[in-house]
């Protein structure tokens, strides 16, 4: 196989309508979009590449085929999901009338006119290898490139040499110890005879002793497979460039042109006699016995050189300093912080390469914000247009916008644009590309000047305010290439896509293209500078640092934070994710009625339909979904809440139509009882007031009055619309920072990390993009697509109601835009009566108001309206997923530990997960000991393993490392809800060995059944990364957690199990093993009525691998005489005499009250303590009696004291104030009289459910039994079992009380 490397640049450039709003178009405007920009590699058979002409033929087929394949594919997409800004209104492509697709003539002549395609063939003249310039990098430049802040810590020489040679000879040259390898040493052996200054680098560089050359060898075999790979164990994509003399330019196609791209180094012999490459550096590091850290322009490791690491071939008995350098515009930057060279050194022992993106940046410490000064584009009025050039009139402060006609008031003038040959000569100056048409232009005199370079350094530098500043340009690309080709100046920071440059930062400057200018050009003297002022002191925590405006979505957001209400984001388990996502409802765009009548066409306008669904619902509650949410079988009923999964049985409107299932809200679903067949029902976790989101409208609404924080910047309706749009929350790259550099090293080592390079029009430099990933934990999906069909639910009651008064039907509906025809004859009758109509009968009686838009004849309604997207492919229905196990193993044999363990714990690894259920006495604890057990053993081999890898500097070591613990486990975590479950596998709670958050004394929970509250938060996901951290590897010197296993599943709510879905999530070469009895154990309190036993959840951490462990080896069985007989056979227990025990459960709180106080009232000379909330039947009895021996059981979880909720301690010692408790465990607690009750309260009988998971084998009492043994439910049936099963002889233990 033949392999090519070729990039091709596949620019769009044409016209796009938008498309949102009501769905006509409503404007056109140009746009140019990239829709190829990456390396690919083309694949060619030998038996097609024999010759050289074959070979051409082959790549230009192969290129042709792989542009016309990825323009078909986003031809009839949104082209702003393409460059990142996904969002309404969506924007189409304009595809003419009188091109067919189908044609491929005519398909080949419409793409020429609408695209642009360079492609560069890559090519070399040196033998290709994986490290053919692999620190090659020649560090010479003489002037570093800065930011504006300066050089910082980096050493600055004297330029006498070039940059690595001045700082090796004037840092080195003053150290004793080393100062022979920098300035001057006797090399030849020769009295008197001293080599000195670049010389003497130069001989030390090439390596004189043979150890230093068997170093080197050693050190190139440890690199040798790296191919410039900082953050990847192994490459995933190489480059193949071409090699010899071929003629490439014959390889040109119709669609597109054809470059070579030569890859080799342009040095020349001077450049390579006057300076020294990055192995250069390092050759002479290891002379000097020096440790040395390489860093890439993105501040990843490039390479580091450790001599510890070579002490067997090369030992010296002192080390010296350690060199740390940044490469970047073939400069070297040498760091001089001692500092930052220790915090590197610490980095490179422990080098973070998977799942960089969860890593935070050091917090740097706040400092006051400057006063913000914004300059926009539209303070510049267009006047008119003469020849080439186009006039602007400034808006001064506190005035009214102008308008100007043609020649009018020349000398107000503030900003001219020549965009062409105006035939004026003191204009066309202007149009020297070296300025810049920013909206910030300064007049000298009558003389109109455009900002300079110059004036953006100036403006960078001045410390009083922050500068923003809006230009008209559509990137910022050229000017970024400029300030660091004039003033050798990088930029701090940059924002946009993957080939375009939209926000550049250089100190106390920002600049943002046209794309992000906030029109407000109908706002009359309006000063922005004020105007966010105002806004900041109310609201002083929306104030950027870089002095950007909020978005409308980040002050929606933030609003909505301050009303502190109730959660509203949900979590959802894949199958549910794909639904809401892949399938989720959108507007409807169709056209009812084909039938046209010789009438006038209304449209008919839904006024702010996101506003009103938010703020005057009154009748659908808000759905929240956990990982335990999922698809069910429809029960028959509709519930307007819900949403549903259906199959349309009619092709009408406004059923969905489309291949398959559709998913629906019940709040239009309601209205299609008979036309649509329901097939699954998705219920909610819980369910939010119907008017949950009317407070943040009207608070929304008041900061954009005259009065608010936000009059003038932003209207209501844009707030709310952006904070609805963002509930979305889907995962993506977006908000890519960028690189600019000329050195083809650099742009190679992108090429092979898939960073795609895109060369700057008219300039030597290329960007290199970074893409930022963003991941959600959470997303309010649910309540988006609530209020989409709540809209298109209205849609359809007005198109009834219109067709009822205006007796002629529906013609199409758009969006928000129903198209009505009338019985009037005429335009002016029908804008006269239908108005009326529509306030008096409509918009009296309903919340969602409607207003007339415009009437259309039949032609432009039919040319605008019923224009057809051809060629737009048909929407599928929901693809169904199988909530089933993929394998089930039913293990009802006795096993042993040492044979029969070791077949089970082999089928779990060999599946990479498995849920482990059974009664209590199967061995499910014993098997995970058994697990841990392998684990253990299998640590001394894996650290043999890894040890012979290093030493035989093997290709690929860490991959090999991470092959072996696929198969051998090595690092195994343990966790359970209770301290006896994690004690029993040698485990923690989840509380200290996951950090779930500490819950309050607000949220203690209640135990009688379906009243309960959570008693978990709501899940952050700042926190979930933290979690994710706890167990991510680094891919070097931090192996992952192989495996991590749940004890006691049955007891973990939903949003615990939201914890270990999105851990497998981002884990996914993590075991995860489930273990527990969910048929017969209790579920999580207050979620009684939910499937847990059916979650699809379970099956997704799990691998869909499920094994159930039947052999009791308590009782030597297969069976379970508490359930199979005792639990069904509840009346041949009877009450006892009324002799109490010191242990106690029951059903209810207030049994569990009565109990304490009958227990309390016998103990002698007790200490009492009065309790403030006895009131509460969750709380305490009004009096708490302790004595030394009583039972106190944890009401809340404090981390620093290792104290977790429902923990029972027992008193150890009562002095004074002072209560000292100690628990099973030996954990000491101290609290005084007054104190005590807020973190305890008695044990002496608590109530079932906090029973579960303990193991008791001393006497207790069942209370409640009456009650118990007459709930004929499965649940009832579960608490007898749960209760009785607590003890390790049930016959003799347990007595009962009704």
């Amino acid at each position: 196989m033949v392999k090519v490397s070729v990039v091709p640049n596949v620019v769009f450039r044409g016209r796009v309508r938008n498309m949102g709003g009501d769905g006509r178009e409503t404007g056109t405007e140009i746009k140019e979009i990239k829709f190829m920009n990456e390396l690919i590699t083309l694949d060619i058979p030998d038996n097609l590449a024999t010759t050289l002409p074959m070979l051409k033929s082959q790549v230009r087929k192969q290129i042709r085929e792989r542009i016309i394949d990825v323009i078909n594919k986003n031809l009839f997409k949104d082209v702003k999901a393409l460059i990142g800004e996904e969002g309404s209104p969506p924007q189409l492509i304009i595809i003419p009338d009188d091109y067919y697709l189908e044609d491929e003539a005519d398909q080949i002549k419409f793409l020429q006119s609408i695209i642009s395609a360079e492609v560069s063939i890559l090519s070399t003249d040196r033998p290709t290898g994986n490290n053919l310039f692999f620190g090659s990098e020649r560090v010479w430049r003489d002037t570093p490139v800065y930011n504006v802040a300066g050089k910082g810590t980096y050493y600055e020489g004297d330029g006498v040499e070039t940059c690595a040679y001045d700082y090796l000879m004037n840092h080195y040259g003053i150290k004793n110890n080393v100062k022979k390898y920098a300035v001057a040493h006797n090399t030849t052996g020769k009295r008197g005879d001293k080599t000195t200054g670049k010389e003497l680098i130069d001989y030390w560089v090439s390596l004189p002793l043979p150890e230093q050359k068997e170093i080197y060898n050693l050190w190139m075999k440890k690199y040798a497979n790296n191919l410039m790979i900082r953050d990847v164990v192994s490459a995933d994509q190489l480059i193949y460039p071409i090699t010899g003399a071929i003629d490439c330019p014959d390889i040109e196609d119709e669609l597109f042109t054809i470059r070579t791209m030569n890859i080799d180094p342009d040095y020349t012999e001077k450049d390579i006699e006057d300076t020294l490459s990055l192995l250069d550096i390092l050759k002479w590091c290891i002379c000097a016995d020096i440790r040395l850290s390489v860093k890439d322009f993105n501040n990843q490791p490039y390479f580091t050189y450790n001599p510890a690491d070579f002490k067997t071939q090369y030992i010296k008995k002192k080390h010296k300093p350690a060199i740390v350098i940044k490469v970047e515009h073939q400069h070297a930057y040498f760091e001089t912080d001692a500092n930052k060279i220790r915090s590197q050194m610490a980095t490179d022992n422990r080098q973070t390469l998977d799942y960089e993106e969860l890593r935070k940046p050091p917090k740097k410490k706040e400092e006051e914000p400057l006063p913000v000064e914004y300059r926009f584009e539209d303070s510049l009025c267009l006047l008119g247009e003469q020849g080439g050039v186009r006039y602007f009139c400034g808006m001064p402060e506190g005035q009214s916008i102008k308008h100007y006609e043609w020649g009018e008031c020349r000398d107000e003038f503030l900003a001219v644009e020549v965009f062409g040959d105006s035939g004026d000569p003191e204009l066309d100056e202007y149009a020297d590309p070296d300025y810049y048409n920013l909206i910030a232009m300064k007049r000298i005199g009558k003389k109109l000047e455009r900002l300079t370079t110059d004036d953006f350094i100036s403006m960078a530098k001045q410390d009083k305010k922050k500068i923003v500043c809006y230009t008209d340009k559509g990137n910022l690309n050229k000017v970024a290439c400029d300030m660091l080709e004039k003033h050798n100046t990088k930029h701090d920071h940059s924002v946009g896509g993957i080939q375009t440059i939209r926000q550049l930062t250089y100190g106390n400057l920002t600049l943002m293209s046209r794309c992000g200018v906030i029109k407000r050009e109908d706002i009359e003297g309006l000063n922005i500078t004020d105007a966010w002022a105002k806004a900041y002191k109310i609201y002083p925590d929306l104030r950027t640092k870089s002095g950007l405006e909020p978005t409308a979505k980040k002050v929606g957001d933030y609003l909505f934070s301050l009303l502190d209400k109730e959660p509203m984001l949900s979590t959802m388990n894949g199958m549910l994710k794909e639904i809401f996502y892949t399938y989720e409802i959108k507007p409807q765009n169709v056209d009812v009625s084909p039938y046209f009548y010789d009438k006038p066409v209304i449209s008919f306008d839904i006024k702010k339909a996101y506003t009103t669904a938010l703020e005057t619902n009154e009748t659908y509650k808000w759905c929240k979904f956990d990982c335990v949410s999922q698809p069910t079988k429809f029960s028959g009923t509709i519930n307007a809440d819900w949403f549903y999964i259906g199959k349309a049985l009619v092709k009408e409107y406004p059923v969905k139509q489309g291949k398959g299932l559709q998913l629906y809200h019940g709040s239009l679903l309601r209205h299609l009882k008979d036309k649509v067949e329901v097939m699954y029902e998705i219920q909610p976790k819980e369910q939010l007031p119907a008017d949950y989101f009317k407070d943040f409208v009207d608070r929304v609404k008041f900061e954009c009055k005259k009065k608010g924080a936000f009059y003038q910047l932003y209207c209501f309706k844009d707030i709310i619309n952006c904070f609805i749009g963002g509930l979305k929350r889907k995962d993506s790259q977006a908000n890519y920072t960028h690189y600019l550099t000329k050195d083809k090293q650099t742009i190679n080592r992108a090429l092979n990390n898939a960073s795609p390079p895109t060369q700057v029009k008219d300039s030597d430099y290329w960007i290199i993009p970074n893409a930022w990933k963003n991941t959600h934990y959470q997303n309010g999906s649910p309540i988006r697509l609530q209020v989409l069909d709540m809209i298109n639910e209205q849609m359809y009651l007005f198109s009834k109601w219109a067709e009822k008064v205006f007796k002629y039907p529906t013609l199409s509906i758009r969006t928000d835009a129903c198209y009505i025809q009338t019985k009037y004859d005429d335009d002016e009758q029908a804008g006269l009566v239908i108005p009326a109509i529509l306030d008096a009968d409509w918009n009296e009686n309903n919340d969602f108001q409607f207003e007339v838009e415009k009437s259309l004849g039949e032609e432009e309604y039919k040319s605008i309206v019923l224009k057809p997207v051809e060629g737009a492919p048909e929407s599928y229905g929901i693809r169904y997923i199988p909530n089933r196990w993929t394998e089930e193993l039913i293990i009802d044999k006795k096993w042993s530990k040492d044979v029969g363990a070791n077949h089970l714990i082999n089928s779990i690894i060999c599946n990479r997960g498995c849920l482990i259920e059974g009664q209590a006495g199967r061995g499910k604890s014993e098997l995970l000991l058994c697990l841990e057990k392998r684990c253990r053993k299998n640590r001394v081999k894996y650290a043999l393993y890894k040890h012979c890898l290093k030493v035989a500097n093997a290709k690929f070591r860490f991959d090999k490392q991470r092959a072996y613990r696929k198969n051998h486990p090595v690092s195994i975590k343990m966790f359970a809800p209770t301290n006896k479950a994690a004690n029993r596998v040698k485990g923690k709670t989840m509380n200290k060995g996951l950090g779930i958050p500490v819950i309050e004394k607000d949220e203690i929970d209640d135990d009688d059944g379906e009243e309960q509250e959570q008693d978990i938060t709501e899940l952050k996901e700042s926190f979930t990364d933290k979690i994710i951290e706890k167990f991510a590897g680094d891919g070097k010197m931090k192996d992952e957690v192989d495996i991590v296993c749940f004890e006691e599943v049955s007891m973990l709510n939903g949003e615990m199990l939201s914890y270990v879905s999105y851990l497998k999530q981002k884990l996914p070469h993590t075991i995860v093993i489930m273990c527990g009895d969910i048929p017969h154990q209790l579920p999580p309190v207050g979620e009684e009525s939910r499937n847990f036993a059916g979650a699809y959840v379970l099956k997704e951490i799990c691998n869909f691998m499920r094994m159930e462990l039947r052999y009791n080896f308590r009782q030597d069985t297969k069976s379970d005489e508490l359930w199979d007989m005792w639990s069904i056979e509840p009346h041949r227990f009877r009450p006892t005499t009324r002799r109490l025990t010191k242990r106690n459960l029951c059903k209810y709180n207030a049994t569990r009250k009565k109990v304490i106080e009958l227990i309390q009232d016998k103990i002698v000379n007790p200490v009492v303590l009065e309790s403030t909330n006895y009131n509460d039947p969750r709380g305490h009895t009004q009096f708490t009696k302790i004595e030394v021996g009583t039972p106190m059981i944890a009401r809340i979880s404090k981390v620093d004291d290792k104290l977790a909720k429902n923990d029972m301690y027992y008193i150890t010692e009562i002095d004074d104030d002072n209560i000292t408790l100690k628990n099973d465990e030996d954990n000491e607690l101290t609290y005084t009289t007054d104190t005590l009750l807020t973190a305890f309260q008695s044990g002496y009988c608590i109530t079932i459910h906090k029973s579960q998971g303990e193991t008791y084998d001393d006497e207790y009492t069942i209370w409640d039994w009456r009650v118990l043994a007459s709930d004929k439910r499965m649940f009832g049936r579960k608490l007898r079992y749960v209760a009785q099963s607590r003890s390790t002889n049930p016959e003799k233990l347990i007595k009962y009380q009704l």
